[in-house]
């Protein structure tokens, strides 16, 4: 076996291994946990009846976390619960490796495979930054890059991630291919098989958690028309070619809200309450300084790291309109039925976790530039960007142990 394929297969085996184990320990924990999410969610998996699942099917419109734990239920004879936290932990090993492949694409001339999984495992633990004189709660508040109590958050995560860098890669792909007369008719009408798997994907994230198309959908809205203006109408043909790859998601996401928030439903939740931060402040002591507590680091990179690439590099500028698209959400939109009203706070929550993927990309391949430069303004943003990065992980970490301990600071 090629040496760098064999420390690529080491490094990444250990940090799937340990990453597996902490996730199962503290899902098992908090499956035991009444009223959790985790509880809520395998429970009603166990109403799926394979001899007649229509039933369920008309009352669960996203139902991939509940037919996987209820697969394994009835293929292995493994407990519900059991079979609940399992999918958990592998879809955040799936997150770990998906993370890993994107960094791994942008650092690898620089990094060696066991300093990009060192990055890989903070980021799965990285969370707001804790001041328990400013806020009792860990999560609360303050909301998180990384969720624990939320199966179907767990499960759409990898695929989201995908997702976006996909579609950026796409449309990088897109401006190459343009320029060759020969490619253009058959790249225009989607004579690949790329539209047919992205469009899939995209589908697959709406079945397991409609949360972030909620996002995305508007974020890719605005990116092409930034895009459509700035090249003067180049880029119309890429314009067809997402609509062709988002509209089945799109229809989809269409039932689902008529589904949850249409007068008729049986199942309406309300409706949809336009607010000024009303959910959020319900438990945010003061929303400015939750929100500098959360996005600490990725703000500080963009600002002073990344801020003249936010409209060059089109992964960090979709990924930063994702981020605002779904802030502005999570502020002004929530449910009528005050119990599930942080609903619209998913998408928010899927976008700090890419700011973050994307973040430390920007900083660690602007860190090894800088490393010869190791001087005056360079040495002090570096400085204090370490800082911040501790800061997070060690909240993080502290995050993680409050609940293994016992605590429903979720």
């Amino acid at each position: 076996m090629d040496k760098n394929k064999k420390s690529y297969m080491w490094s990444l085996g250990i940090t799937c291994t340990v990453i597996f184990y902490m996730t199962y320990i503290l899902t098992d924990r908090l499956m035991n946990r009444g009223g959790s999410d985790l509880a809520v969610h395998t429970y009603n998996a166990s109403e799926l009846a394979f001899s007649d699942p229509f039933p369920f099917f008309r009352r669960f419109t996203y139902p991939v976390y509940h037919v996987l734990t209820a697969l394994l239920n009835r293929f292995f004879g493994i407990s519900m619960r059991d079979c609940g936290v399992l999918v958990v932990t592998i879809f955040a090993v799936m997150t770990t490796v998906v993370t890993y492949t994107i960094l791994r694409n942008f650092l690898k001339e620089t990094y060696s495979d066991s300093a990009i999984c060192a990055i890989v495992f903070v980021l799965t633990y990285v969370t707001a930054i804790y001041f328990p004189w400013y806020n009792r709660e860990v999560y609360r508040g303050q909301s998180s890059p990384n969720i624990w109590h939320s199966p179907t958050q767990a499960v759409v995560k990898a695929a989201a991630l995908l997702a976006i860098f996909l579609y950026v890669k796409y449309y990088y792909d897109y401006q190459g291919i343009m320029k060759d007369n020969s490619k253009k008719t058959l790249y225009l009408w989607g004579l690949n098989k790329r539209r047919g798997v992205f469009s899939l994907l995209l589908f697959y994230t709406v079945l397991v958690k409609p949360s972030f198309l909620q996002g995305f959908l508007p974020a890719v809205c605005i990116f092409l028309i930034i895009e459509l203006v700035s090249s003067r109408g180049k880029v119309f043909p890429f314009c067809v070619w997402s609509g062709m790859m988002f509209l089945p998601s799109c229809l989809y996401l269409l039932y689902q809200f008529l589904f949850y928030y249409s007068d008729g439903s049986a199942y309406n939740r309300g409706g949809v309450v336009f607010t000024f931060f009303g959910f959020v402040g319900n438990s945010a002591p003061n929303i400015l300084i939750s929100s500098i507590l959360l996005y600490a680091f990725p703000l500080f990179c963009i600002l002073f790291v990344a801020r003249k690439e936010i409209f060059t590099d089109k992964y960090l500028m979709l990924i930063v309109l994702f981020a605002v698209v779904s802030f502005c959400e999570s502020a002004c939109m929530a449910e009528g039925l005050g119990n599930s009203a942080g609903n619209f706070s998913w998408a928010k929550q899927l976008s700090v976790y890419f700011l973050w993927v994307i973040a430390v990309i920007k900083y660690f391949q602007k860190k090894n530039l800088a490393s010869d430069f190791f001087w005056g303004r360079a040495k002090w943003i570096f400085r204090i960007g370490d800082i911040l990065l501790a800061a997070h992980f060690v909240s993080g970490i502290y995050y993680y142990i409050v609940l293994l301990i016992g605590s429903n600071l979720c």
